[in-house]
């Protein structure tokens, strides 16, 4: 579940939120592929203006917003049966 997407020019920052089975490798792979795709498609002339024709570099970087989760669920009542698990989000 996509949460939040920004960029500063030179690279984009993608907040996510996905199940424990998916690795983040999977997650950064099918994000490269399908934006590339998408917009290939609708501005064929970018390919064009690339180096390579690749839009995305090879590398990436993750991190895991462990801590705001644990505090979240610190600040969650007793009640379980009332977390919903995608009402956590960054502040």
């Amino acid at each position: 579940m996509l949460i939040a997407c920004v960029s500063d020019g030179d690279y984009v920052y993608v907040f996510v939120s996905a199940l424990p089975r998916v690795g983040i490798p999977v997650m950064v792979w099918l994000f490269k592929c399908n934006s590339a795709k998408l917009l290939f498609l609708e501005f064929p002339q970018l390919k064009l203006r690339l180096w390579g024709g690749s839009l995305w570099s090879a590398g990436y970087a993750a991190a895991l917003q462990v801590m705001l989760l644990a505090q979240k669920l610190k600040n969650i009542s007793t009640d379980v049966k009332t977390v919903d698990a995608y009402s956590v989000s960054s502040r």
